[in-house]
């Protein structure tokens, strides 16, 4: 019984592909231990300079739902790319996970390549929005 168990069990696991959330889980974050995110825009969207940072734990949910989504994913773009800072405390200084995102919901992990990346459905529309409403508060706040 073993020896027939164990090629249907090498079948069952096969080649699967390397997964994001793997790559972060081998980075020490996970969704659990996810205490505050900090999103960055790229200078080809509302500036470098309009910063999103959360820890209301809804929005660390929507963005981790959507790497759960994640595959395996190439795309070239003439776009920059954002970055989602993963932070284990809210009070860290340093990130322990950094992800870049571009317009056609490409990601990496910040050090890989591009051709490493993962499409999370609906992620650059997420955090776009996160990003719009920083941007529109920034500017009331100028025009006042």
């Amino acid at each position: 019984m073993s020896r027939l168990l164990f090629p249907i069990l090498l079948v069952l696991s096969g080649c699967a592909q390397p997964s994001l959330v793997g790559q972060m889980k081998a980075r020490g974050v996970t969704y659990l231990n996810t205490k505050k995110v900090v999103i960055r825009d790229c200078e080809g969207g509302f500036g470098g300079n309009v910063v999103v940072s959360a820890t209301e734990q809804f929005i660390i949910q929507e963005i981790w739902d959507r790497i759960y989504l994640s595959r395996p994913y190439h795309c070239w773009a003439a776009c920059g790319w954002g970055e989602i800072e993963f932070y284990l405390s809210e009070d860290a200084n340093t990130p322990a996970v950094v992800l870049e995102v571009n317009e056609t919901d490409e990601t990496h992990l910040k050090g890989k390549t591009p051709d490493q990346g993962f499409r999370c459905p609906g992620l650059q529309e997420y955090i776009a929005q996160l990003l719009k409403d920083e941007y529109e508060n920034k500017k009331q706040e100028r025009n006042h």
